[in-house]
């Protein structure tokens, strides 16, 4: 595993290795600095012999011109345009756009195999499932957690051509086959539980449920055919609009309302309330709903964060609320870990309703790379200041040798006669 980066230091090092699901294995882990859009750089890390290249969306401020799926899409025709100057076929790709608009320009810009993950449709429609079905976030926890109970798995087996569906379960006895996933006019489509009588093809993915990846191996048993699922679509009655509310804004938001329009048997009325100026949320909206159907919603301009006015909105009158990180303000954003015990006296959020449908949406520090997030005790201080003539490896040792002494007695210099610069000292 090798991560190119445009800033490396001894701080992502020191990350990796006190994250609890790496720790020794860190070592296996190359750090190179560099830029993706230099193909030296790539050939640096042998862009091209990858069995597999992971671009995650980079974070751009809402001054800067470029956008991250700019950023995306310009690193996606530097790869390939790198491979066919070697004369190799372009790797295979994963890269994450912020804007499910973009997916097809993303595609279009890059002619090897590519999976493009859309974070703002991937988020919304887990937010939207969670606001239509409380408790899913427990299936979501488990599922999508490689190292907790039970995870999906895809794989092929060429052996199974030609069998039927349905025949196959009892080939694995100690994983459920819920699907496959087909090419069809080119697109890669995911038909979960299909008619039991379909035939596999060799060129099919089959989607599995276990708990370890060797339970997900074939033994080539059959048995017999299911009876076919056909769902029946009750007749509901007409129901009044689900109210929710949503404490903060992100640019996700536009996203998850297109996702709630989606659901014609529920109907979803939103309204966010942030300290942002409600003109230039609702422009937001407008921008996406171009060409999308999208919830009805309304902006309330106020800081939740005060109890008398989040007492204003009388949050027990909704049927779900929604604490939503925010990527644009930071006081919102470093608030978020106490909003749930400012609400909790809260007499309008005493009802058990409101209680049992709270969702958190888990705050994001938007321009803040993880290792600047990591505690200041990593190496015995918080980010220090040192002067530019010591090199980084003697001031990791004075960090450590501070530690083990008291203090002097002596005053520190000020600021004004040392020339610093800003870093973290690990080790």
């Amino acid at each position: 595993l090798v991560i190119l980066a445009r800033e490396m230091s001894a701080a992502q090092a020191q990350a990796l290795r006190d994250d609890p699901a790496i720790g020794r294995r860190a070592r296996d882990i190359v750090l190179r600095s560099g830029n993706a859009l230099n193909v030296e750089h790539l050939q640096r890390v042998s862009c091209g012999t990858a069995s597999a290249i992971i671009l995650p969306s980079e974070v751009f401020g809402e001054s800067e011109l470029i956008s991250s799926d700019v950023q995306t899409v310009k690193t996606l025709m530097t790869i390939e345009g790198e491979a066919l100057a070697a004369g190799r076929a372009p790797p295979y790709v994963v890269a994450e756009l912020q804007d499910a608009r973009k997916v097809s320009v993303a595609r279009s810009a890059y002619h090897g195999p590519l999976e493009v993950i859309a974070s703002d449709a991937a988020l919304s429609r887990l937010i939207a499932q969670n606001l239509r079905q409380p408790g899913l976030a427990l299936f979501y926890a488990e599922v999508l957690t490689h190292s907790v109970g039970y995870e999906f798995y895809v794989r092929q087996f060429p052996a199974a051509a030609g069998r039927r569906f349905g025949e196959l379960a009892a080939g694995f006895p100690n994983a459920l086959l819920c699907g496959l996933v087909r090419e069809i006019d080119g697109e890669h489509q995911a038909q979960l539980c299909p008619e039991p009588g379909m035939p596999v093809r060799a060129e099919d993915t089959l989607v599995l449920l276990a708990v370890d990846y060797a339970d997900t191996e074939w033994r080539g048993a059959t048995g017999p055919l299911a009876p076919a699922i056909t769902p029946k679509k009750a007749a509901r009655r007409a129901q009044a609009p689900r109210r929710v509310l949503v404490l903060g804004w992100n640019d996700r938001h536009p996203a998850m309302l297109s996702e709630l329009a989606a659901h014609d048997e529920d109907r979803f009325e939103v309204d966010f309330v942030s300290v942002l100026p409600a003109a230039q949320r609702d422009a937001a909206i407008q921008r996406y709903a171009l060409g999308s159907k999208l919830a009805p919603s309304r902006q309330f301009e106020t800081d939740f964060l005060v109890e008398s006015e989040l007492r204003a909105l009388s949050p027990a009158d909704y049927d779900c609320v929604l604490l939503a990180s925010s990527d644009v303000l930071a006081s919102e954003v470093d608030s978020r870990a106490s909003i749930s015990r400012r609400t909790e006296p809260t007499a309008a959020l005493t009802q058990p309703r409101a209680r049992s449908s709270v969702t958190r949406w888990s705050p994001c520090r938007i321009g803040v790379p993880p290792a600047a997030r990591m505690p200041a005790s990593i190496c015995g201080r918080a980010p220090c200041t040192s002067t530019s003539r010591t090199p980084r490896l003697c001031s990791s040792a004075m960090s450590w040798h501070r530690r083990s002494k008291p203090p002097p007695a002596i005053a520190s210099p000020s600021m004004a006669t040392t020339n610093t610069r800003s870093r973290w000292a690990c080790t």
